[in-house]
């Protein structure tokens, strides 16, 4: 619910997101988190060239820098 409400973002980026997360708990040998979510989110929008706004990203931004 939170990212749906939160990012404005195409289903190309999604399927971005979603693949570099699943990598991220793959390499730490653990089920996708929520924090992997918005790490991927985070490189997501850097590739993108989009601005990092807090209140995108709300508590969950400490994690998504990692």
């Amino acid at each position: 619910d939170f990212a749906a409400r939160s990012f404005n973002l195409a289903g190309g980026s999604i399927r971005s997101i979603a693949v570099t997360a699943a990598y991220l708990a793959a390499a730490a040998d653990r089920p996708v988190a929520m924090a992997d979510l918005m790490r991927a989110t985070l490189r997501e929008y850097r590739k993108l060239g989009r601005l990092i706004h807090e209140s995108e990203f709300g508590p969950w931004l400490d994690a998504a820098r990692g």
